[in-house]
């Protein structure tokens, strides 16, 4: 896990990545490089108690805090770890060490639009999970939030447009030359680890809920996580599914927006089609098709 001033530095760079404080009026986020709005300070007899003041809308409830708990793949807390929940604002705090965490909001949001994030890197998979709608004014996760660790390391990732094949495990990315590669804030603090690429294949029974729901076949957490890219990014996978040869596919990525309109941030997007190889070994991206960015990734045969 991370050093404590590690830690600390990513908490500050979560909140900014958010587009807001946990003290920022709840309006509208900036685009994903743009530095928070910072609320002025109020006098403090102006301060008033948490939900107090209920906005003008009728999707909004008073969220008081959000609970559950963060585990790695085997159930072993993760402790210390960085816990994020987003929306319009973002809140921030650390899973204790048994790796249960309490994070307070005390405010009327949407929690319709707003995603948990369980920070896992550098060395294991960060994960989105959408927000339960609270009950009593608290939001509870209700089973643990896993995140498993990379086994899988590959070569680094290119800081300019040279493009080029990158493998770890299973994967194989190909980057066109000429895609421009955003990665993530945090990865900053990282240095080279930060642009590495990572993987590490989750077994269908301890993929989480998204990759489930999905009815995907076959799952992997990538990294650089939150990895943009200009265009899309070709992908060839193992044929861990057993699929059969020439089968059409989708691959399907777990959303990471949460500033942009709609959120996706949680949820199993259809990215790419793609095609089980004649061979059976590998399933790969059609042709002109590819992943946006880089978070968890499957496949499933086409519905």
């Amino acid at each position: 896990m991370y050093p404590p001033p590690l830690r600390s530095s990513l908490l500050a760079l979560a909140l900014t990545a958010c587009g807001s404080s946990s003290t920022a009026p709840d309006a509208a986020a900036p685009p994903r490089d743009a530095a928070p709005d910072v609320a002025p300070d109020k006098p403090e007899e102006e301060d008033v108690p948490p939900c107090a003041v209920r906005p003008d809308a009728s999707n909004v409830s008073c969220v008081m805090r959000v609970r559950g708990r963060a585990v790695d793949l085997a159930g072993a807390p993760f402790g210390n770890g960085v816990i994020t929940y987003c929306g319009a604002i973002c809140f921030a705090t650390n899973a204790d060490a048994t790796g249960n965490f309490s994070l307070d909001v005390g405010t009327f949001i949407d929690p319709s639009v707003y995603s948990l994030l369980v920070h896992g890197r550098p060395d294991h998979a960060s994960l989105y999970v959408p927000s339960p709608a609270p009950v009593d004014g608290v939001v509870t996760l209700a089973e643990p939030v896993a995140v498993p660790r990379y086994v899988d390391m590959g070569p680094t990732l290119p800081s300019n447009t040279a493009g080029g094949t990158f493998t770890a495990g299973d994967v194989t990315l190909t980057v066109a030359p000429g895609t421009a590669l955003e990665f993530d804030v945090e990865d900053a603090l990282l240095g080279a680890l930060g642009q590495q690429m990572r993987a590490v294949y989750v077994p269908m029974a301890q993929a989480p809920r998204f990759a489930r729901d999905a009815g995907l076949a076959a799952v992997w957490a990538l990294a650089p996580f939150n990895l943009l890219a200009d265009r899309p990014i070709a992908v060839r996978v193992a044929n861990r599914a057993g699929l059969a040869p020439n089968a059409a596919v989708d691959f399907v990525v777990l959303g990471q927006e949460i500033v942009r309109a709609p959120p996706t941030a949680g949820q199993a997007i259809v990215a790419a089609t793609g095609h089980v190889t004649a061979d059976g070994m590998f399933v790969t991206t059609d042709p002109g098709t590819g992943i946006s960015f880089v978070t968890w990734l499957g496949i499933r045969p086409q519905r």
